[in-house]
């Protein structure tokens, strides 16, 4: 009988019994590290969160409308932040309340004086005021035709009588006054004694006019007002403690320079009047 083998087997026929037994465990061993590799390489299962137990929630989608509601009260806190705000630095409000006080002054200036008698009631005890009419003056030069000293600093040496006397002074020596503009340009809390309330104002100031022999002038200051109340007093209790100028200066022309047209072509502004001396 003739048997016929592959290649594999006639070579399985000259290998010892042991060595069969060698390669099949090589097989085995081969055939297992494929496998190992194969689970390996596999890509991972997604698997779905869910949610731990002991009643945690699952986060939930976000809703636009919810989201616009978080937006509004967002803005709400906002607005009761800046209202916060506004009670901690009342510096509006007092300014406000002391704005008839100041008015007793800041209209005399408009009307060309003089102060009315009302003034000496709104004027603390201890009031101090600066003499404009006896302001030291450094001059400038005259650029195009133009006269121009700035007002030194000086202090608030005058009681109230005295002071109402010399504001009336300076009032006089505008001729008349053509026009006036008048802005709030600070505002700040002073220190004061227990239950008082001190504020100073700075009002941005122009003054135009005439003097006697015709020239043209404009004043142009901060006027600065010390206001104080008790602290725990009505808005009506403002006094005015003192009165003084800074950053003063004056020009002066002999007539207009140039046709004003500020009104017909800019908007109105801190400027408009002070634009008429030139």
């Amino acid at each position: 009988m003739s048997v016929r083998r592959t290649r594999r087997g006639a070579l399985c026929a000259l290998l010892p019994s042991w060595c069969l037994v060698l390669a099949c465990g090589a097989l085995l061993m081969v055939a297992c590290a494929d496998g190992g590799a194969s689970e390996d390489a596999s890509p991972p299962t997604e698997t779905a969160d869910v949610a731990p137990s002991g009643g945690q929630e699952e986060e939930a989608a976000v809703d636009p409308a919810a989201e616009n509601e978080t937006d509004d009260t967002t803005s709400n806190s906002a607005v009761v932040d800046i209202a916060e705000l506004d009670a901690r630095f009342p510096t509006e409000q007092y300014n406000s309340e002391a704005g008839s006080v100041k008015a007793i002054v800041l209209d005399a200036i408009t009307a060309g004086g003089p102060l009315p008698a009302e003034v000496a009631d709104v004027m603390t005890p201890d009031f101090a005021g600066e003499d404009f009419t006896a302001r030291e003056l450094d001059d400038l030069g005259s650029p195009s035709g133009l006269s121009i000293e700035s007002w030194r600093a000086a202090a608030d040496e005058l009681d109230g009588p005295a002071w109402i006397a010399a504001f009336d002074a300076w009032l006089a020596e505008f001729d008349e006054v053509e026009s006036t503009e008048i802005h709030t340009w600070e505002l700040q809390l002073l220190d004061a004694p227990d239950g008082q309330l001190a504020l100073e104002v700075k009002e941005a100031l122009w003054v135009v006019g005439r003097e006697a022999d015709g020239s043209r002038r404009e004043d142009r200051m901060e006027l600065v007002f010390e206001v104080v109340r008790p602290s725990d007093g009505p808005p009506a209790d403002w006094l005015i403690r003192a009165v003084r100028a800074e950053e003063g200066r004056t020009v002066r022309s002999d007539g207009t320079a140039f046709t004003d047209v500020s009104s017909a072509w800019l908007p109105g502004g801190q400027d408009q009047a002070g634009s008429e001396i030139y």
